[in-house]
């Protein structure tokens, strides 16, 4: 007969190394089989535990607090179907490189594959989208199995980290009785109280707490010198080069002081930065003299406009007057959003692309020339201090007049696009190539910028709210330190398109691994809970419905959290596709595309007991945000921005981009 206090025991101890291998946050959903782990989670002081009822949801909370803390959250939930819920939050936390711990309850071996409720094979669950997974197996009182259940606690926060973060997979057996059994409750329960093998098995476990616990110490990676030394050599002798900043996490950040290593890199070489929201580089302003490009779609759909089909059908390489395309492009983490990026992207020639990022090929073109695999922004800074001793910081970059960074001076080469890089040039004249190169994509950059702000219209109340007005008023009007937390589909797109470097004083927050628009109010109340800053969540009305029993959980905010939902009658990022015309004209097709939720946000904020505030033009969004973040108060608001329908896909053919003579006159 097994030790009636085994399971106990067993749950204290996992838990107990789980903690001191470094966890701190428990998310728990409530069941039955999982009871004796949210007992010891609960037991243990270091431990801080959160109830949410809703797995899908509680898995998402987690990978929000991960992605800001880049600490692996640990999820505990009951057996059959209740883990299948984390699947989405689980491929997410794979595809973004998230730290995340999964462990679900499961019933004894002896009622697998018996028709037992609640019962299904939770081995292997979610597939290859973890790192590493574990069956812990039934469990033993046996020293050797006690020690190993703590080094496999050890080995599970590694995984979460180390060789590739990402989410991990826990598989725990437990049989009735399930709940807690203590040494003093045996003492008291029988004349006879706890039995000799009770009593060493509590004394095993003890000492395995008290003792020290296996622990592993990351390796320090450093990039190669070789890969430091190739692209130092081919930054020197570029003429055309540009640097890309994709998305930065915000665990990755640090606050030293120091300017940002794209910034560093792109003082130091001459070459113009292009950034979007998830870099980290685009809303706040830095104090740099580097070129910075933020009017991403409209000065590569410029710049380098796409091919136009000849009269005899044949494919031209670009609009008279084009800039020639770069010989030289340090993309520095993940591809850009922007759909104008990836097109340009496509169009490069072999032997320009060359990628830095931590972990993953990010190479959707196949074509990158060389990648680096290391800290994007660490890469960048060593390869400006290399550049330092042959570059001086004023040959560089000069000026910062425009919102670009560039301030006028000689013309770029206006030749035509096309054809393979050149071959290396002596470093002096390309760096008299590069300063003409830079002055003339910073001017179509501060060209850009008032041509947008132009088209944004008059802020006097007249008229329906357009889409793209209400997100830069939403976004400018962020106190400084709030955290921004951005859906997918359109309001991600509509940031890059309508806030300039410099609009808000805040931190991005995406989930931007998979791009789905799961789990998203979920995501950003981790994010809130465990940046402790107050947050912003801009997202969809249909990306709002996805997740709407999410609100109960934003409710529970211990900062202000104002959910921000777009109402505009559906997907309307599918209106940017090309067949959305064709589609539109025949309404009963259209609604597969655009699912307009037709949801009362007001009876669904009552429902979940958050406070409701209906926007329809630009002082009701500002005057909505004081008195959100003004009051300090924790909980959440939901902000529901009554737009008008369409006017986003307007907004976007009316950019500059859409017209390169408006852009380039």
């Amino acid at each position: 007969m097994s030790p009636r206090n085994l399971l106990t025991e067993w749950s204290h101890l996992l838990l107990h190394a789980l903690a001191r291998a470094g966890v701190r946050d428990v998310i728990v959903s409530p069941g039955s089989r999982s009871t004796p782990f949210t007992v010891a989670a609960l037991r243990r002081p270091e431990l801080r535990c959160h109830s949410v009822v809703d797995e899908r949801g509680a898995a998402f909370f987690a990978l929000g607090m991960a992605k800001v803390t880049g600490q692996a959250p640990l999820l505990i939930c009951t057996s059959g179907t209740a883990g299948a819920h984390y699947l989405p939050a689980v491929i997410e936390a794979h595809q973004s490189r998230t730290p995340l711990i999964v462990l679900t309850a499961d019933r004894p071996f002896e009622l697998l594959e018996c028709a037992a409720p609640q019962t299904i094979d939770q081995q292997g669950l979610f597939g290859k989208h973890v790192r590493w997974f574990a069956d812990l197996g039934a469990p033993e009182a046996s020293a050797s199995a006690l020690a190993a259940l703590c080094r496999k606690a050890s080995q599970a926060v590694l995984a979460t980290v180390s060789p590739l973060a990402g989410p991990v997979h826990l598989n725990a057996h437990a049989a009735k009785p399930l709940e807690p059994v203590d040494i003093a409750q045996l003492d008291g329960a029988t004349p006879e109280g706890a039995t000799a093998v009770e009593r060493r098995l509590h004394e095993q476990v003890q000492a395995l707490l008290d003792a020290p616990q296996p622990r592993a110490h990351l390796p320090s990676l450093e990039v190669s010198p070789e890969a430091l030394q190739l692209l130092t050599e081919r930054i020197r002798r570029c003429r055309r080069g540009l640097i890309v900043a994709g998305r930065r996490e915000l665990w990755h950040e640090t606050r030293d002081g120091e300017l940002p290593g794209p910034l560093q890199l792109a003082e130091r070489s001459g070459l113009p930065l292009l950034v979007e929201a998830p870099s980290q580089l685009r809303l706040q302003r830095f104090d740099t003299t580097a070129t910075v490009l933020d009017a991403v779609d409209s000065v590569l759909r410029v710049a380098w406009p796409p091919p136009v089909a000849a009269e005899d059908g044949d494919a031209e390489s670009g609009a008279s007057g084009a800039l020639q395309l770069p010989d030289f492009v340090l993309e520095l983490g993940p591809p850009l959003t922007s759909g104008a990026w990836a097109a340009f992207a496509a169009r490069l020639p072999r032997g320009v692309r060359h990628v830095v990022n931590g972990d993953a090929w990010p190479d959707p073109h196949n074509d990158l020339t060389e990648l680096v695999l290391a800290d994007p922004w660490r890469v960048a800074a060593q390869v400006a201090a290399r550049l330092a001793g042959s570059t001086t910081r004023g040959d560089a970059t000069r000026g910062d007049a425009t919102r670009g960074g560039a301030a006028g001076g000689a013309a770029a080469d206006g030749a035509l696009e096309g054809g393979p890089p050149e071959a290396s040039v002596e470093p002096a004249l390309s760096a008299d190539a590069r300063r003409s190169w830079r002055t003339q994509l910073g001017q179509l950059n501060g060209r850009a910028w008032e041509l947008i702000d132009g088209a944004l219209g008059a802020d006097d109340g007249a008229g329906p709210l357009a889409e793209p007005e209400a997100v830069r008023t939403l976004v400018t009007a962020l106190p400084p330190g709030t955290l921004l937390a951005l859906g997918n589909s359109l309001p991600i797109r509509e940031v890059d398109w309508v806030c300039p470097r410099g609009s808000a004083a805040v931190d991005v927050w995406v989930q931007r691994g998979a791009n789905g628009i799961d789990g998203l109010i979920a995501g950003a109340t981790g994010a809130a809970h465990a940046s402790g800053k107050p947050t912003c969540l801009l997202l969809g009305d249909v990306s709002a419905l996805h997740d709407l029993n999410s609100l109960a959980l934003a409710r529970t905010s211990p900062v202000p959290l104002v959910i921000a939902v777009v109402d505009n009658g559906g997907g309307r990022i599918f209106g940017l596709l090309p067949f959305a015309a064709q589609a539109e004209e025949a309404e009963t097709q259209w609604r597969y595309w655009a699912t307009p939720p037709e949801v009362d946000f007001e009876a669904a904020a009552r429902t979940f007991g958050v406070r409701y505030v209906a926007c329809s033009n630009r002082a009701e969004i500002r005057g909505a945000l004081r008195d959100a973040f003004d009051a300090s108060l924790p909980g959440a608001w939901l902000l529901h921005l009554r737009v008008e329908t369409g006017s986003a896909a307007r907004f976007l053919r009316e950019l500059p981009a859409a017209s390169p003579k408006r852009l380039t006159s």
